[in-house]
């Protein structure tokens, strides 16, 4: 899959130093997802507030285990975070951040997809369901305006933005 961005926290945070690329420690690949519903609605991940942020946006994915692809963790992530099994399946690219949490990159593999069938229930981690995690449908507008006004700025923002506006390229 091609690489269509590489963000670093420089970018997000001027004040802090460059640092390079091989500095980064930890690495993990990621599996991203702009899914859209039949009213194209797109699928956002909403996190309440807590005491170390407040309301959080971001799109669906997580982390690709050892004994899975990257396609395999898409159809995965998709049902446990929004309950929708998915079709029409098409890679968006990949996403390098560098700095997304202390001294790790990440790979993010990037897809659009569409909900096949009805929307089902998600099948939140115990983790996440502590988090109150929850999955809403918003029009790509919406979900744009929400993502961007999300303070204090990160990574993840930056990675939502762009693939929205990837994703909104890819209706039908």
């Amino acid at each position: 899959m091609k690489i269509i961005r590489i963000l670093r926290e420089h970018d997000i945070f001027p004040e802090r130093s460059p640092r390079s690329d091989d500095s980064y420690h930890l690495s993990r690949e990621a599996v991203r997802i702009v899914l859209v519903d039949s009213e194209n609605r797109v699928a956002v991940i909403h996190y309440p507030p807590n005491d170390v942020r407040g309301d959080w946006y971001e799109l669906p994915g997580g982390g690709i285990d050892a004994s899975e692809t990257a396609e395999e963790a898409l159809v995965r992530e998709a049902l446990e975070e929004t309950g929708c099994a998915i079709v029409r399946c098409q890679e968006i690219g990949r996403i390098i951040e560098y700095g997304i949490r202390p001294d790790s990159m990440q790979d993010n593999h990037c897809f659009y997809a569409e909900v096949s069938g009805e929307k089902g229930k998600p099948r939140f981690t115990e983790q996440e369901r502590q988090e109150f995690m929850q999955v809403v449908w918003l029009t790509f507008p919406a979900a744009h305006a929400i993502i961007l006004d999300q303070v204090p700025r990160s990574l993840a923002n930056a990675r939502s933005l762009l693939l929205l506006e990837l994703g909104l390229s890819m209706l039908k």
